[in-house]
């Protein structure tokens, strides 16, 4: 990773990156429970949202913003994951949280 793309480790950082997890952690709840999605397609919907982030990013200079959009993407997609796998798949959640780490 291109060091211009990654913010400083501040106060600001871990404000913005609580903010980038709630909001994604949200999402992917929006996908599966509202949209109706369900948890695996739910997971699948992070790959067009990371496409989309990446033209439009990456063709204005948004080098912060990239950034903040993939923890936001992937927040979505480890969200519905641990639903599908904890919820559907009734896997034991510290097997779960385990395997996550």
């Amino acid at each position: 990773m291109n060091q211009r793309h990654v913010p400083l480790l501040n106060a600001r950082f871990w404000i913005a990156l609580c903010i980038a997890s709630v909001f994604g952690a949200n999402l992917g709840d929006f996908f599966a429970h509202n949209l109706g999605l369900g948890h695996l397609a739910g997971c699948r919907s992070s790959p067009p949202l990371r496409r989309r982030a990446d033209r439009r990013a990456l063709r204005y200079g948004y080098h912060a913003l990239y950034y903040w959009l993939a923890i936001v993407i992937i927040r979505t997609a480890a969200t519905n994951i641990g639903d599908l796998l904890a919820g559907d798949l009734k896997l034991p959640r510290p097997w779960v949280m385990t395997a996550s780490r």
